[in-house]
């Protein structure tokens, strides 16, 4: 409440009492009615005033508030592998294995669909591997590390022993050579990465026979 609007209450009260006690005649009853009534106003019209803030002390209290929100420490405990992982899987729709190796490699295993002509196999393979490229390129934690890809597809031996998980296509880049590469052009012309600068690129034969 405002200094006034109590100045104002004490100044009101004193003119009643004063008023009475001239009067002389007035009842005990009245008297404390004349006492009490004030301050019951008093009391109701100042709980339904707004509170009055310094522009200061807001100024003040804002500031505050958006230091301690930039000083707020960060999620820094997120494995990125995870995190990789869940996105390769929700961009291909296929469970995907993501470690690390030793080699300072981060190693990325997924699925060759199966498609009714084999040269299919072999763009729709490549096509993700530019898509798990691109996933990577967003998101490399680690310049140091390459990015170790294999697609694998079911392979039967010459004894019929079927293997579900035969490496199929394999690829290194390290962070230099995927910085340079127009993952973009590549989505739409996978068969470029038949001629890019790679790592040991392999296409098994059994993919294009």
């Amino acid at each position: 409440m405002s200094d006034l609007f109590i100045i104002l209450y004490l100044l009101s009260l004193i003119a009643m009492v004063v008023a009475i006690v001239k009067r002389k005649t007035i009842s005990k009853s009245l008297l404390a009615f004349a006492v009490v009534m004030p301050t019951i106003l008093f009391i109701a019209i100042g709980a339904t005033l707004p509170p009055t803030v310094e522009k200061e002390k807001v100024v003040e209290t804002t500031a505050k508030e958006v230091q301690a929100a930039l000083e707020e420490p960060k999620n820094e405990n997120k494995d990125p592998l995870e995190e990789f992982r869940k996105n390769v899987e929700s961009e291909l729709d296929v469970n995907v294995y993501v470690s690390y190796s030793k080699s300072d490699c981060v190693l990325v295993k997924f699925p060759i669909s199966d498609n009714l002509f084999k040269d299919s196999r072999i763009r729709g393979g490549q096509r993700d591997m530019v898509a798990i490229l691109a996933e990577y390129k967003t998101m490399v934690w680690d310049k140091n590390a390459s990015a170790c890809i294999t697609g694998t597809f079911p392979s039967v031996d010459q004894y019929g022993n079927i293997n579900q998980n035969e490496p199929a296509m394999m690829i290194t880049v390290d962070y230099k050579t995927l910085m340079k590469m127009n993952l973009g052009n590549m989505a739409d012309n996978p068969a470029l990465i038949d001629n890019y600068d790679l790592y040991s690129y392999i296409l098994f034969p059994y993919m294009r026979g």
